[in-house]
């Protein structure tokens, strides 16, 4: 794979901050690659301001799909849609989806595009391959959920192991063919897409070096919207805008030599110096950074709520 055979689609909204440090990002570790902005439609001032400056340097692209509208993604789907069939009328062989609330880490090389290539080819019933790290909270179900293919350069999962939002990944890198020949479409909402791909018998791997993640505790919305509630969460998670500091040459390096059994996670390996935690990052936003931050408001809730759980007859 040449790296004129892959183009990358970021999706934003409402995120002028996070969009910026993102592009930035990009700017940095994949500075010959084709860039797209599929933006949702964004309303808030800041944020249009940013997309204004944006289109002297990118093909900023607004999605009008008001249909294709979830509770927790807003209009991901309808813009997915769009970057998929821009990709396949371009010519563009691989298409790499991240969102606003995510960065590169490291610098894409040749290398990393060369072992995209070859995950593809060694795995044919997948239409993507998931490039983010792995966060703490998971890494002990990871190990037990995964199998390492050294040689597609990527974790497995074990088929008995596939669940909820296991087969599918809203970000990482696209077959385009391969999307079109199986998939032809995104489903609204990533259960949805995740059950069609075990419909399909298809699989999503993650890759050993992974070089995208999300940001801790951010910022986010539901339904393309902040109710009380939200901000309430949000407010007492120490949600805000937390860039994570690119890896150095040392540490990139570091990084790609290790023992593939050391999982990437993403709080080992990587630093956000204004995060509320080090140890352990949310990246979903509302309640999840809530839960996670586990201030003494989140202390009292969970310890509520599993009182509550537990006279309905549940586990505490």
């Amino acid at each position: 794979m040449k790296a004129d055979e892959i183009a990358i689609f970021v999706f934003s909204f409402n995120r002028g901050k996070f969009l910026l440090n993102c592009l930035e990002s990009i700017e940095i570790c994949a500075p010959n690659i084709q860039v797209f902005v599929l933006d949702d439609s964004s309303d808030d001032p800041q944020t249009l301001s940013v997309l204004d400056t944006l289109r002297d340097r990118y093909n900023v692209i607004v999605n009008d799909d008001s249909e294709a509208v979830e509770f927790k993604t807003g209009g991901l789907a309808g813009a997915m849609n769009m970057a998929i069939q821009l990709a396949r009328r371009q010519g563009i062989q691989y298409a790499y989806f991240i969102q606003d609330d995510m960065q590169f880490v490291r610098s894409l090389t040749n290398s990393d595009i060369e072992q995209y290539a070859e995950y593809f080819r060694l795995t044919p019933n997948s239409i993507q391959l998931s490039t983010s790290f792995v966060r703490q909270l998971s890494a002990d179900t990871f190990s037990v959920d995964y199998d390492i293919s050294l040689s597609a350069g990527a974790y497995l999962r074990r088929k008995a192991r596939e669940r909820s939002k296991s087969n599918f990944s809203d970000t990482g890198i696209f077959s385009v063919h391969r999307f079109f020949e199986i998939f032809e479409k995104f489903e609204v909402g990533e259960n949805k897409n995740s059950q069609k791909a075990r419909d399909f018998g298809l699989t999503c791997g993650r890759a050993i070096y992974p070089s995208i993640c999300w940001l801790p505790y951010p910022t986010s919305y539901r339904g393309k919207r902040r109710s009380l509630k939200h901000m309430f969460f949000e407010r007492y998670g120490r949600s805000g805008f937390h860039p994570i500091n690119i890896m150095t040459e040392t540490e990139a390096s570091r990084f790609v030599e290790r023992d593939p059994n050391v999982l990437p996670v993403m709080e080992k390996f990587l630093l956000s110096p204004y995060s509320p935690r080090h140890d352990i990052w949310s990246t979903g936003g509302g309640e999840y950074n809530f839960i996670c931050y586990n201030g003494k408001l989140a202390k009292i809730f969970t310890a509520a709520r599993s009182l509550k759980n537990f006279l309905r007859g549940g586990t505490p």
